[in-house]
């Protein structure tokens, strides 16, 4: 009784927070996974009459709601609906497919343009911000920089080719098949649960078709992985409806008893191993992340020195070297928008530390655009002081030109470029050129403008 009036205030507050938030992958996820609970019911379990009835009512109430959201949006009815809750807002709003749903399919467009020209390997995991920016258009809705296709099928495609997908696909094809076959002769409570885990990958699956993998649903996924994996590897006796009965289900006392014998040496140096190898990839997978992740946080203290700023980001980049280019970033960034207030002592040790920083951050990632963008505005303004350093920001201004041509940060970096160099026409011709393309992005450029006509009224 107490985990069913847990499992139903569960169920209660998951849906109260799903309609606050008003994520529409989400509540699609729970859609799809729902229609499939009722069509899998009919047609694969032999149950009740009135589970039956109740499977039909809610494919039927499933399929109304998807009708009145795509065909009834502009009833009047509805209105007061979408005004009182966030979720029926954004599903009834008449710019349902475009906003944040436009800039998706900007970027899978940009991602299958990627996989077209590599279609076999792609162009390698977790870099999709290099396919975003070679790819994209100026005149995008969403001029944010997507560093995921926000589509699970787009991304393997593109950063894992034509093969990345099939073993992607495979995966999810060798789980429903593992559901369809051992659901038969299951005992009806086990075989509801066992659809139940299904209508949630289905759900998750749906989910992935617009969003992306975040360390909290890939729990998830692999929660209910672990489940198939148990339906596979259990005896299928054990979970007929002939063999779930108390006595049957409850071991004898000789079953419980542990005999000396299982812990024989070999046993015992395999636990050994197992808790070495798990103690150490929680030290370098997990605390050194977390101690490179604490080092950053410090940074944003005001009571900062920059020197003393600049050694928390230098223990954050050291600390766990895999991610360090997101602090390399920061930094780059951090420098840029305060270099005017740096001492010649500040300078000193901030060029001191770029000079490394830049070597291996292009060195790890050579095709990442917006790394070269960062640097090529961090040495543009450091050569307000010293000319000689415009050389450098000109040859990454060059390679990012190659890496994004349409990005609008590149372009930015390019008049920035101009300006710092005295050209001012040229400058505002690189204004001219991006507006020209992608006038929707004119607000963007209200700094910039700014920056052009201080320097001509210099």
């Amino acid at each position: 009784m107490i985990w069913r009036a847990f499992l139903v205030t569960t169920v209660v507050l998951n849906l109260w927070i799903l309609l606050l938030s008003g994520n529409r992958g989400s509540f699609l996820g729970l859609w799809m996974g729902l229609l499939f609970l009722g069509g899998a019911y009919l047609i694969l379990v032999h149950g009740t009459t009135r589970l039956k009835v109740a499977s039909a009512a809610l494919i039927g109430v499933l399929v109304l709601m998807g009708l009145i959201i795509g065909l009834g949006r502009s009833a009047g009815p509805l209105r007061g609906l979408a005004e009182s809750n966030v979720m029926a807002g954004r599903l009834l709003s008449q710019d349902l497919f475009s906003g944040s749903f436009q800039s998706r399919m900007d970027s899978m467009s940009a991602g299958l343009q990627g996989f077209a020209e590599r279609p076999i390997l792609g162009w390698g995991p977790e870099n999709y911000l290099v396919v975003y920016g070679r790819f994209i258009k100026a005149d995008i809705r969403l001029a944010i920089p997507f560093d995921q296709a926000h589509n699970k099928l787009v991304e393997e495609l593109a950063t894992k080719g034509a093969l990345g997908l099939i073993g992607y696909l495979a995966i999810w094809v060798l789980i429903f098949w593992v559901i369809a076959r051992r659901m038969q002769g299951q005992a009806p409570n086990i075989q509801l649960l066992t659809l139940f885990m299904g209508s949630a990958l289905v759900g998750y699956f749906t989910l992935n078709l617009f969003l992306f993998d975040t360390p909290a649903t890939v729990l998830q996924f692999m929660i209910i992985l672990g489940f198939v994996i148990h339906l596979e590897a259990r005896p299928a006796e054990q979970l007929a409806p002939t063999s779930i009965n108390r006595r049957e289900t409850r071991p004898s006392r000789s079953r419980r008893r542990i005999s000396a014998r299982d812990f024989d040496v070999r046993s015992t140096l395999l636990t050994l191993v197992a808790l070495i190898l798990v103690s150490l990839s929680i030290y370098f997978l997990n605390v050194r992340a977390y101690n490179a992740a604490s080092a950053l946080l410090k940074v944003t203290s005001s009571s900062n020195s920059v020197e003393r700023a600049l050694e928390y980001f230098d223990e954050s980049i050291s600390s766990f070297g895999q991610l360090a280019n997101y602090p390399r970033l920061i930094l780059f960034r951090s420098l840029t928008d305060n270099w005017a207030a740096l001492s010649p002592r500040e300078v000193e040790l901030a060029l001191k530390m770029i000079e490394v920083e830049a070597r291996e951050a292009i060195s790890t990632e050579p095709e990442n655009w917006s790394m070269y963008v960062e640097l090529a505005q961090l040495y543009q303004q450091a050569s307000s002081r010293d000319p000689q350093y415009l050389e450098r920001a000109q040859s990454y201004v060059e390679t990012a030109i190659e890496l994004a041509p349409q990005r609008i940060e590149v372009y930015k970096a390019r008049a920035r470029q101009h300006l710092a160099e005295g050209n001012i026409s040229a400058a505002k011709a690189t204004v001219s050129e991006f507006l020209d393309i992608a006038p929707n992005q004119r607000r963007k450029f209200i700094d910039l403008r700014e920056e052009i006509r201080t320097a001509q009224g210099r």
